[in-house]
């Protein structure tokens, strides 16, 4: 039936793999008896044609047949005969292949501790080693091969060539894993989609199970719901190696120049770091290549994964300056991508600027004072106001009174206040101090004393920024202090003392007797606000490192607003000086100076202050930027608006954000939010107008960085393969994935109906037997 002579002779037109499947079947069926009817009917019409007809009864029944015959078909093509094609359609099974394409696939953990390759180039083997099994399956199946990272999309795919099999077929082309998070939810929603409608024979799941979005309930029910299995080829090292990553790092952004720049650093840790080799981190002038700073990497103690140090950095370079912070982990640390973080900052060339106001002339004041003038980097100015008019004031910008307004106080980075009444001041010289350090960044540095810090100063504008709740009528310690730095001091660089590496062994014990501190004011923790931190305590037992020791705060810093203030609960530093010269005092006095100096930098213009709120966000999270202008003068000018420049640091400026901040119900107050569109650190300034110079900085980081973390996550991949009732494939497995895939390709039927009562066939049966009866009558001599 498939020849083309039959298939004219039939008159079909279905296609020739199909017309075997034909049978026949009537338009207008009849009943079995009908058709006994009709056979009776034209045998009975053909005898009484013939019966009458003289001539040989052979011949007339011969015939007597052939009308029979013709009568038949005839009502047979009345019937409408037809042929009844069947088709049958094949719909190929699906099989999706998605490849991790995220940067935590260039985590070197694959393969023996000696022999080690990245997670993606483990996957390059696995698919190089299949490549038989996926040209098997690119001939019986949809192969569709996927990437995903964020999201899932369409990978690249190239001929795989002839192989030692003889097979060939398309693999996909793999680029660079640089994908900074994974979307596993999505990217399995997407796959699903992708084969909207079709048949899934599996899902092939190549990834390290490193995700910041596992599948969630929904789409694990979704896959259930559309019989994908998912077949998982974990990548990666079952045993988590060890890894070390820069998680954090926090620096001024602006500092003067030759000062002491902190630089506060956290270290991360996973896996199993417990042959890691000592590491060091330094802190790198990217522009010249100098190392400012190096420390071996301290221990990580009681079972943390976190450990911090502090580089102190010191330089005479001048302007806009990118340092960057380098981990040096050794050859077998995981990830070298996580080993270094930039940062920028602005070093001044100008002195800091320090007013020093003091009651009486005590001991601390003298040395303190002679301290500051002997620094070429500070220019100070020292008030004491106990001295008579003939007395010259001291310093080496001196000053015949007290400044009154806001314009007068704005040239000093830092105030230092001493034992000092606070009625000695009015009002308003208090409120526009407090406006300084909160708005402007200006340091305060309390020095306690017996007569009148910080007793006079309850009630008066000035007390919120003491760093203890009332009452302030602090009793004194009742026997000698020793004092100790705390942990708190070494991350903000400060309390240095000796060689900077531990706390001198002649500061702590009391036998020493000289480093004993007479006098210091009792305060207690309970009475700290919240925000205080301890940067120094002071134990008044004799065995001061025993466990019974009470510590009483000597040192306490507290942030307020843009600035920073910094009590001091003793006026006996002076002391550490026997024996030691000017030693002990300047590592102590001075740090502390130049830390509450630098805050005053920050704050931009002398007149305006602009801060980031918060400083540190996630990607997608929104900055406050507030400007706040202090100066009357400015204030009156009644701006709208003031223009900013936000930069990602690292980038051009052309690639710099214009944004406006517009001015709030509050005086003198502007603001405006952003949302930073990509991980980094970013510089907000005010590139015009009379805040011109105002800038901060804040940090946009990611949830979680995909190299943040370097373990692979197989127990979720395991997971996925059990709610789904796939079953987990070793990358060295991957020949098997053939027998382990479904057979779910759908057959649809549907019938082509042909007719034949019009088919040549019909025709000439007619004629032909028409045609015979015609000859034999003549032969017959019957017509």
């Amino acid at each position: 039936m498939n020849t083309p002579f039959v298939r004219w002779l039939l008159g079909i037109d279905a296609p020739p793999d199909q017309a075997s499947a034909a049978r026949l079947v009537f338009e207008r069926p009849m009943p079995g008896w009908g058709w006994f009817l009709v056979i009776a009917m034209s045998i009975g019409i053909a005898w009484w044609s013939y019966a009458r007809l003289r001539g040989g009864a052979r011949g007339r029944f011969a015939l007597g047949s052939v009308r029979t015959a013709l009568l038949l078909v005839v009502a047979v093509l009345v019937a409408g005969p037809a042929l009844r094609i069947a088709q049958e359609t094949i719909e190929e099974d699906w099989v999706l292949v998605l490849a991790d394409r995220s940067r935590s696939m260039s985590i070197r953990d694959a393969g023996t501790p000696t022999d080690r390759a990245t997670r993606d180039e483990a996957l390059r083997a696995a698919l190089a080693s299949s490549q038989v099994t996926w040209s098997d399956l690119d001939k019986d199946r949809m192969l569709v091969w996927m990437g995903f990272a964020g999201g899932a999309f369409d990978l690249i795919t190239r001929p795989s060539g002839p192989d030692v099999g003889g097979a060939t077929g398309a693999i996909a082309a793999l680029e660079t894993p640089i994908g900074d998070r994974t979307l596993l939810d999505d990217a399995l929603n997407q796959a699903i989609q992708r084969a909207a409608a079709r048949p899934i024979a599996g899902i092939v799941l190549m990834t390290d199970g490193r995700t910041t979005a596992p599948p969630s309930r929904a789409t694990l029910r979704r896959l259930q719901s559309v019989a994908a299995k998912v077949f998982v080829v974990p990548l990666g090292s079952t045993e988590s190696a060890g890894d070390l990553a820069i998680a954090k790092v926090d620096a001024p952004r602006r500092a003067f120049v030759r000062d002491e720049v902190p630089v506060k650093i956290e270290i991360e840790r996973s896996g199993d770091v417990a042959a890691t080799r000592a590491a060091k981190v330094r802190l790198v002038d990217t522009s010249t290549g100098e190392i400012l700073a190096q420390q071996d990497l301290p221990p990580f103690v009681d079972g943390s994964d976190t450990s911090s140090l502090t580089l102190i950095a010191k330089t005479d370079a001048v302007g806009q300056r990118d340092w960057k912070v380098e981990l040096d982990a050794g050859e077998s640390d995981l990830v070298a991508e996580n080993n270094d973080r930039s940062l920028q900052l602005e070093l001044v060339d100008r002195p800091l600027r320090v007013l020093y106001i003091e009651g009486y002339p005590r001991w601390e004041y003298r040395y303190l004072k002679n301290l500051l003038i002997r620094e070429s980097t500070i220019e100070s100015s020292v008030l004491l106001l106990s001295a008579d008019r003939d007395f010259a004031q001291e310093g080496n910008m001196p000053i015949a009174r007290l400044p009154r307004t806001a314009d007068e106080f704005s040239q000093f980075d830092l105030l230092i206040l001493g034992d000092v009444p606070a009625g000695f001041f009015t009002t308003e010289q208090l409120e526009v101090i407090r406006d300084q350090v909160a708005q402007r960044g200006t340091g305060l540095l309390w020095i306690g004393g017996e007569h009148a810090t910080p007793k006079s100063w309850e009630g008066t504008p000035l007390a919120d920024l003491l760093p203890m709740r009332g009452p302030l009528s602090l009793p004194v310690i009742d026997s000698p202090i020793n004092v100790i730095a705390t942990p708190a001091a070494a991350a903000l660089g400060l309390l240095k003392v000796g060689d900077g590496t531990t706390w001198p062994e002649e500061l702590a014990d009391p036998k020493v007797g000289w480093s004993r501190l007479e006098w210091a004011q009792a305060i207690p923790a309970e009475q700290l606000k919240p925000t205080a931190e301890t940067l120094a305590v002071g134990v008044s037992s004799l065995e001061s490192k025993s466990d019974t020791a009470r510590p009483w705060s000597v040192i306490i810093a507290m942030k307020y607003g843009a600035g920073e203030v910094i009590y001091v609960a003793t006026d006996e530093i002076w002391r550490w000086r026997y024996g030691r010269g000017e030693r002990f005092t300047e590592q102590v006095w001075l740090p502390l100076v130049r830390m509450l100096g630098r805050d005053a930098l920050a704050g931009g213009s002398d007149g305006a202050a602009l801060r980031a709120v918060p400083s540190r966000v996630q990607l997608g999270q929104s900055v406050r930027l507030e400007l706040v202008v202090s100066d009357a003068r400015l204030v009156d000018r009644g701006d709208a608006a003031m223009p900013a420049q936000v930069t990602r640091v690292g980038d051009d400026a052309a690639r710099s954000v214009e944004i406006e901040l517009l001015r709030t119900p509050r005086a003198g107050e502007f603001a405006a939010s952003v949302t930073p569109d990509a991980i980094g650190s970013y510089t907000v300034r005010i590139p015009s107008g009379p805040a011109m110079g105002a800038e901060t900085t804040f940090e946009c980081e990611r949830p979680d960085d995909e190299t943040r973390r370097a373990s692979a996550d197989h127990a979720l991949l395991e997971e996925i393969a059990k709610e789904t009732g796939g079953a987990v494939v070793q990358p060295k497995d991957l020949g098997t994935l053939s027998g382990l895939l479904p057979n779910r390709r759908v057959t649809t039927e549907t019938a082509t109906i042909e007719p034949l009562w019009d088919a040549p066939l019909a025709l000439i049966l007619i004629i032909l037997l028409a045609s015979i009866e015609w000859l034999g009558r003549r032969w017959l001599r019957l017509a």
